[in-house]
């Protein structure tokens, strides 16, 4: 609540974690004031104080301690939470049973394209002029919202580098306007590899339907050339863990080209065989090399927490560049050009109008001006690599001693110092 804000469908601004659902600070059309807000406000000084706002909430809040205060007045927000509708017909075990919805609460169940536009009017009017990440995530599933593919451009109007996402179940017909609203991101909760091990908490889901959901999904994004960056997350519960499960899960992954990343949660039912991330790691490595890991908020470390929206660009980018990459490859200049261009706008490198023979020409048009402004070392180990393609053996080597300075902890800053040097000896 000290750099981001949720709201919900209906307008409600509740506080940020499962427990603050309750308890709403203020609705839409209460007040003109949103992100600076007196209670949000008086919600960052007590945390700058050494405080918590609120005592017997904050006690049991899963993500206190993910972000820190800055001040009381910040212009640059880490992540609006938007609940793009309320409703979702799957009843899992650990949400509300898709029956008892409309009983729990009374509409509106989706929040309409005016809604969205005059809450973005008054955060520019309010001097926020820029969201790192706008997801659509909440109680309910965003494509069950009959306005979703309208809200996803409105944001890209008002936020036009702001990285867009949205997380569902899939158990719905594909529809490709999820490739051509202004989408960057899109993850879907999958947790098992069988229909039988995603029903037991997918319930209500089809799993076939899923299945043809991120295979149309893939289809449409290689006849489009749009690129949107898909996610399989899969929580690992005890009935959905065996290396013939994971496995499964990587085949059908690849195939779809999807990354794969599977969660530990903390949750009943979470997977026993895998007590840590650490004997999580060791068989993924094994069964499913491409794969990554996370934890629910209240299984990690503090330096995990301590992680902001940035990761997310981070992430967002270097799928960019590393698509342009394979196009590139593929000898497909102009789709990926337009990837490069998109990535590096995320970077604060504003790429003029000429047209350029190629990727490798971009790179050199605009080299001091990345090597300048570039925040995310994977951007730089990245764009090396693209560098090499054209033969750019001089830039992609300015690009890599960048990397190291930006990432000196970076697992393989040794091998990379290695390289380096054994270029520059030959060089000589």
């Amino acid at each position: 609540m000290c750099h981001s804000l949720y709201v919900k469908a209906n307008g409600e601004i509740p506080c940020w974690d499962d427990v603050g659902e309750d308890h709403v600070l203020w609705s839409l059309n209460e007040t003109p004031s949103l992100f600076h807000h007196e209670k949000l406000t008086r919600i960052r000084q007590s945390f700058l104080s050494g405080t918590v706002p609120f005592p017997s909430l904050c006690g049991n809040c899963a993500v206190r301690g993910c972000g820190t205060a800055t001040g009381l007045k910040p212009t640059t927000m880490q992540v609006l939470h938007l609940e793009a509708s309320y409703l979702c017909h799957l009843s899992c075990p650990q949400c509300i049973p898709a029956a008892a919805r409309r009983q729990l609460k009374a509409p509106p169940y989706h929040m309409t394209p005016s809604m969205l536009e005059g809450l973005l009017t008054r955060l520019h009017v309010e001097g926020v002029h820029e969201i790192l990440f706008v997801h659509l995530e909440g109680r309910g599933d965003p494509l069950a919202s009959p306005y979703v593919y309208e809200l996803l451009p409105i944001v890209k109007t008002y936020f036009p580098r702001a990285v867009t996402g949205a997380t569902t179940h899939g158990s719905y017909p594909f529809d490709p306007r999820i490739v051509e609203c202004g989408l960057d991101f899109l993850r879907v909760s999958v947790d098992g590899a069988s229909a039988e091990t995603y029903g037991k908490y997918r319930v209500g889901g089809n799993f076939k339907k899923v299945l043809k959901f991120l295979s149309d999904l893939q289809l449409h994004r290689r006849r489009s050339k749009n690129h949107v960056n898909v996610e399989w997350k899969y929580i690992l519960f005890e009935w959905n863990d065996s290396d013939a499960e994971i496995e499964r899960a990587a085949q059908f992954a690849a195939e779809m080209d999807v990354r794969l990343r599977f969660v530990l949660t903390h949750t009943p039912g979470r997977s026993v065989r895998f007590p840590n991330v650490a004997s999580l790691k060791e068989t993924i490595d094994r069964l499913a090399a491409t794969a990554s890991v996370e934890t629910t908020f209240q299984l990690r470390t503090p330096e995990e927490r301590s992680l902001d929206a940035s990761c997310v660009v981070s992430e967002h980018v270097t799928s960019l560049i590393a698509s342009a990459l394979k196009l590139v490859q593929q000898h497909e200049e102009q789709p990926a050009m337009a990837r490069l261009r998109s990535a590096l706008n995320h970077e604060s490198v504003e790429c003029c109008d000429c047209r350029h023979r190629n990727c490798g020409a971009l790179l050199q048009a605009h080299a001091e001006a990345i090597l300048r402004a570039a925040a995310f070392p994977s951007t730089l180990s990245w764009l090396a690599a693209v560098c090499r393609e054209y033969g750019l053996e001089s830039l992609s080597t300015r690009f890599l001693w960048r990397y190291l300075e930006l990432a000196p902890n970076a697992p393989d800053f040794d091998h990379v110092l290695q390289d380096l040097r054994r270029k520059e000896g030959l060089a000589v």
